[in-house]
């Protein structure tokens, strides 16, 4: 019984010392930020008058531990949010 106390105790404190002792981010990681912007223009500046409201909510990924894989989800998602003539050469 003593024995099987031990192990199990062996076990999650190797489990512990296992999970958190990588403090190095993953391969690959990646940190994102947002751009939101809310605007409602009324129709000849009139509060009246018909009026356009606009949301917008754009996150897109601002660093990476690979410059590549940064590089290539911005040109992505460039292309498929406002067209290929917006990428960078």
């Amino acid at each position: 019984m003593k024995r099987q106390y031990l192990f199990t105790a062996f076990l999650a404190v190797t489990g512990f010392f296992s999970s958190c002792c990588n403090p190095q981010s993953p391969k690959g990681a990646l940190a994102f930020s947002t751009v939101q912007l809310a605007q409602t223009k009324h129709l000849l500046e009139d509060t009246l008058a018909p009026a356009c409201e606009l949301k917008i909510n754009y996150t897109y990924p601002v660093d990476s531990s690979e410059k590549e894989l940064l590089d290539s989800l911005n040109k992505l998602f460039i292309i498929n949010c406002f067209g290929e003539e917006y990428v960078g050469k």
